[in-house]
């Protein structure tokens, strides 16, 4: 588990995670800037990536994530979420 976005791209790069569940907002580096990080790199591109927000996602977010949750959240609409991104 990352602290922030750059401990996130770091962990990746060592852990190659079949998915990642990131908050929008993190210190340092936010959830918005790793997605595209993550993204914009051909090794990690395909990892599906969910972001955790309290509010609406603003648009731009949805470019790069492959999904959003606006917390609090139901465990039932995140198993869903995990399950279709796996499959």
């Amino acid at each position: 588990m990352a602290s922030d976005g750059a401990e996130a791209l770091r962990l990746v790069g060592e852990e190659a995670p079949d998915l990642i569940l990131m908050d929008f907002q993190m210190p340092g580096m936010d959830g918005v800037t790793a997605c595209e990080a993550l993204k914009g790199n051909p090794e990690t591109a395909e990892i599906p990536v969910l972001l955790a927000t309290r509010s609406q996602v603003d648009l731009a977010a949805l470019t790069y994530a492959d999904g959003f949750l606006v917390k609090p959240y139901r465990q039932d609409v995140l198993f869903s979420l995990v399950s279709k991104l796996l499959s």
